[in-house]
């Protein structure tokens, strides 16, 4: 008769063995189907990012359209006395498709960036220029060149400003940076 201990202890040590394979599989198993879940995540948020990025294009090709129309009705203000009729009616007409152009924007998370009464952040604003005669504090936004626009905390197109930057206080800064540098020098 064959010894049994050890056919048994040869089909313990091979069941150990297959245990051992079959774990070793189910882990490689588990660690791949997480691997190709977070892929999965991963090329969504891509698709998503590729299309939002995409939109985001497409409308800064279409922003200057809006600007245009915007300056149309600037001038328009200008001659609002010398307009006639069929003038005010086309006017009316661009005020209409101004609005559209703002709801069509506001529809897809495109927000107008506010410059009144604002103090000027080079992350959202453009300076094109610098008023050193304005008595406003350094830094104000004084007016408005261009609408920028703000989608999802990410600057479109920066707002174009007139920005106040007073020569007294440029003047001032300067002599206390001067003097403080000399205070330095002399300790």
């Amino acid at each position: 008769m064959p010894n049994e201990k050890g056919d048994n202890k040869s089909k313990t040590e091979e069941y150990n063995k297959l245990l051992d394979k079959f774990n070793a599989l189910n882990d490689k198993y588990i660690r791949l189907y997480a691997d190709f879940e977070n892929y999965k995540k991963n090329a969504s948020k891509d698709k998503l990012s590729i299309a939002e990025n995409s939109i985001r294009e497409n409308i800064k090709d279409f922003l200057p359209i809006a600007d245009e129309l915007e300056n149309t009705l600037k001038m328009s203000d200008k001659f609002a006395d010398k307009l006639d009729e069929n003038m005010l009616a086309f006017i009316e007409g661009v005020k209409l498709i101004l609005k559209k152009i703002d709801s069509i924007l506001q529809n897809k998370g495109i927000e107008v960036i506010d410059t009144e009464n604002k103090q000027f952040d080079p992350n959202i604003h453009e300076a094109m220029m610098i008023d050193k005669q304005s008595k406003l504090p350094k830094n104000k936004i004084i007016a408005q060149l261009e609408r920028g626009y703000i989608t999802k905390g990410l600057c479109l197109r920066p707002a174009k400003v007139i920005v106040s930057g007073r020569e007294k206080e440029d003047e001032e800064n300067n002599s206390k940076l001067i003097n403080a540098k000399m205070e330095e020098e002399d300790e």
